[in-house]
């Protein structure tokens, strides 16, 4: 019910949604030379460098599979939701005077800033599948269902948003110590790895992790040709719809106390 209640509250200021979105993006790419261009090389040069440098390392070659298609599926899904959770971690403490001055739901603010991932997460798709027509890897029908993996995983990363944006009020050490998590976590998910190198013991926990979800769906339909299963449909919906709801009952619990702390 309260998820409804947000919705209804976004008609009344869509449009200032829309400008805070545009604003995002226009300032990311101010003054740059190869502006928007740079979100779709970023995830190329990644890949690149990855594949020399753990192609050999990991024994994953070309013919066992497509390992930067295998790469770059990973870069993407994991770089939206960094990219996305770090904007939105600074959203309302970078509105303050915003804040101050006029009512504004502030959930308003750690949205925009998701929203403005995913404007970005558009242009490194264009880099994915550049890489997808270049290694020859076919497309098929199933590729429509990654729109319910992005949707999913849109949902967990504004989840972590308005998490992240509120406890950035109360405590300002919360973006180093997210620096640090983001760290570890790039490392506990298979990007440039296979999961079965951690071992058994370790496989469950490194399955636990909603990244590592979220990026298999994707993989087994982009590398595989292959449905994902029964359960991993239900699992990147629940770890989606769960979080959100978290993030949406946390925030809204704690937002009164920001006008003293910002």
């Amino acid at each position: 019910m309260k998820i409804v209640q947000y919705l209804k509250g976004l008609g009344e200021f869509s449009f200032l949604l829309q400008q805070l979105v545009k604003r995002d993006f226009k300032v990311k790419y101010k003054r740059s030379i190869l502006g928007v261009l740079w979100s779709v090389l970023y995830p190329l040069f990644m890949m690149a460098i990855m594949v020399t440098v753990f192609q050999n390392l990991f024994r994953m070659t070309g013919g066992e599979i497509n390992y930067p298609v295998y790469i770059i599926t990973g870069l993407v899904l994991f770089n939206f939701l960094t990219d996305a959770t770090n904007l939105a971690l600074v959203s309302v403490i970078g509105s303050f005077s915003l804040i101050t001055k006029i009512y504004i739901p502030k959930y308003i603010f750690p949205l925009s800033k998701v929203l403005t991932g995913v404007v970005n997460w558009f242009f490194q798709l264009i880099a994915l599948y550049g890489v997808i027509i270049a290694t020859k890897q076919p497309i098929t029908i199933l590729h429509f269902w990654l729109l319910f993996d992005v949707l999913c995983l849109f949902l967990f990363t504004l989840g972590m948003g308005l998490i992240l944006s509120a406890l950035m009020v109360f405590f300002r050490d919360m973006q180093y110590l997210y620096s640090l998590i983001v760290l570890a976590w790039t490392y506990m998910t298979p990007i440039f790895y296979d999961i079965s190198i951690v071992g058994k013991q370790l496989e469950p926990l490194f399955r636990a992790n909603p990244m590592y979800q979220y990026i298999t769906f994707a993989r087994n339909i982009i590398l595989y040709n292959r449905m994902p299963t029964i359960q991993q449909f239900l699992f990147i919906f629940i770890a989606g719809i769960t979080t959100l709801i978290v993030g949406l009952t946390f925030f809204k619990k704690v937002q009164d106390k920001f006008i003293y702390y910002i």
